[in-house]
């Protein structure tokens, strides 16, 4: 067992998690970053980014490597089916973001899927000389005046590891949050059940009109679900 110590040590490698790394280090404070993951993402999983998101992207130098791969807001339309020639627009995008126009130099809200921007937040990083850990999990931590002592299991077996910080950036249902009993605030849980289902198929000759940051909503008796593109001609 090895003995580390860091100013700040940062769990979960989502995008919250490297963006932090990634200002720290931006800012020259070192920091752990570490990921039970073996991998980023190659999901699409969550995609839309404001433009305060866009904004401090920009000051980390990302800016033009995110604009190169996003896809801008464009439109919603119901259909009954994924292929029916009937179609009605489902909201006003323009007239919803109209509000925020002004606001930042950065558009108000692009499509970048989080498969894509992990990586590009991970090589910032690393670029920058701080330290990530995929394949690597938090057993648990104590809290005292000098700190925070964790131990961490790896490939190699486990370590403890001391910080003056720990950030805990893993997730919605964070065991850290859960170990020091810290609440929540907000609206809570959606009152609906939600599932994303990746699949590949020849969209573009069901929906040729289907542009890459446009959605189709599909409402019938049967099913009520949303359509998007997420990876171009790879699929929806």
């Amino acid at each position: 067992m090895n003995d580390v110590r860091v100013p700040v040590l940062i769990v979960g490698a989502g995008v919250a998690g490297l963006a932090c790394a990634d200002l720290l280090a931006q800012h020259g404070v070192e920091s752990m970053l570490v990921e039970k993951r073996r991998e980023t993402f190659v999901y699409p999983k969550a995609r839309n980014i404001t433009f305060r998101t866009l904004e401090i992207l920009r000051s980390l130098g990302l800016g033009d490597q995110v604009h190169a791969v996003a896809d801008g807001v464009t439109g919603v339309v119901l259909k009954p089916t994924l292929n029916s020639p009937s179609a009605e627009p489902a909201m006003d995008v323009d007239a919803i973001f109209a509000v925020f126009d002004g606001l930042s130099p950065e558009p108000v809200a692009q499509y970048c899927p989080q498969s894509h921007l992990e990586p590009m937040l991970l090589n910032d990083i690393r670029r920058r000389g701080s330290q990530v850990r995929y394949g690597t999990s938090l057993v648990g931590f104590t809290d005292g005046p000098d700190g925070v002592t964790a131990e961490l299991r790896g490939e190699a077996g486990t370590e403890t590891v001391h910080a003056d910080y720990l950030v805990a950036a893993d997730g919605v249902h964070s065991p850290i949050r859960t170990m020091l009993g810290t609440g929540t605030s907000g609206y809570g849980a959606l009152p609906i059940f939600v599932v994303f289902i990746y699949f590949r198929a020849p969209w573009r000759s069901l929906v040729p009109e289907l542009g890459e940051g446009d959605a189709i909503q599909v409402r019938n008796a049967e099913a009520d679900g949303i359509f998007l593109v997420v990876e171009g001609d790879r699929g929806m």
